[in-house]
């Protein structure tokens, strides 16, 4: 599973991935505050100095997570650190090389394989795992513009990327999630399904049957554009064997970036990076509502992850 979330594009929080191959524990939350970047009201970036971030750590019972294997995504070096995680001794095994930027990776929930998000080439990439040997089997799938995230569905037959479009920034047009078939051999991409303006923030429940995408609705442009709205939504997507439909749309707060899912399914957590705060959702079923509630944090969460056991 992944212990990683969405951040903004010029956010220096790491991207992970831990393998699936976890022991029982509580479950607890891990959000990523990005202090470098706000927007103002015409849309544009305004720089902080460096050094600001911070972690939150949520504890929601008696967290404990000990992984075995981590991968790291390097951006702008075209590269995944491999590191081995024994307790609290980690060191990076190997690095291995795309050969083009790259934004997320997460494992198959077998621990064989995992997919990792070609931003720059709209593209992801096959990776097998083999013990702590992690090879690029040289194997990409087309995807929508600009693929920021992945997710491996827990039956572990079909993969989705969030394809975020317009370079990254909100531009008023639809964007999409590939679904990718990884049963297949060679696995390949069979569908795009348009889900709202740039889908930056990607969860898929632990049930297996609904998957959300977080798109901005322009809330991270200038506030006189067409497309500006001061909240981003939360676009949920039915999961049917292979077929991927969006079912549902809810409004949360503004440039939501980080979906996570409660163990047990049954509730959603998004953060919203204008907001500083955490919108928390409940589902029954394949329907997700909000609740309303909402908790503070001390900054911008621009990352986020729970973990699943």
């Amino acid at each position: 599973m992944t212990l990683c979330g969405a951040t903004r594009l010029f956010g220096a929080v790491a991207i992970l991935a831990f393998s699936a191959l976890f022991a029982q524990a509580a479950p607890f939350m891990i959000i990523g505050n990005d202090e470098k970047l706000v927007y103002d009201e015409a849309g544009k970036i305004v720089l902080s100095p460096a050094g600001k971030d911070s972690v939150s750590i949520v504890d929601l019972a008696n967290p404990e997570n000990p992984g075995n294997l981590a991968l790291v995504t390097n951006r702008a070096d075209g590269t995944i650190s491999v590191l081995s995680v024994r307790g609290t001794d980690v060191k990076v095994l190997d690095t291995v090389a795309l050969g083009d930027s790259v934004t997320h990776v997460a494992f198959t929930p077998d621990g064989k394989r995992a997919i990792a998000a070609k931003y720059t080439t709209h593209k992801v990439s096959l990776l097998d795992v083999a013990g702590d040997r992690v090879t690029y089997t040289k194997l990409d799938l087309p995807t929508g513009q600009w693929p920021f995230n992945v997710a491996v569905a827990p039956s572990g037959k079909i993969a989705l990327t969030a394809d975020i479009g317009g370079g990254g920034r909100s531009d008023g047009s639809m964007d999409t999630v590939t679904v990718i078939d990884l049963e297949a051999s060679p696995p390949r991409t069979i569908d795009y399904v348009s889900v709202g303006e740039t889908p930056e923030g990607l969860a898929i429940s632990p049930k297996g049957n609904i998957a959300v995408a977080l798109i901005q609705r322009g809330s991270d442009a200038d506030h006189k554009a067409y497309f500006y709205h001061k909240n981003g939504a939360v676009a949920v997507l039915r999961i049917d064997g292979k077929k991927v439909t969006k079912i549902q749309e809810i409004e949360v707060g503004g440039i939501p970036e980080a979906a996570m899912f409660t163990p047990d399914g049954k509730y959603l957590y998004v953060t919203n990076y204008t907001d500083q705060d955490v919108s928390i959702l409940k589902v029954d079923g394949t329907k997700v509502t909000n609740t309303g509630k909402r908790f503070k944090v001390p900054g911008h969460p621009g990352s986020g992850r729970m973990s699943l056991r």
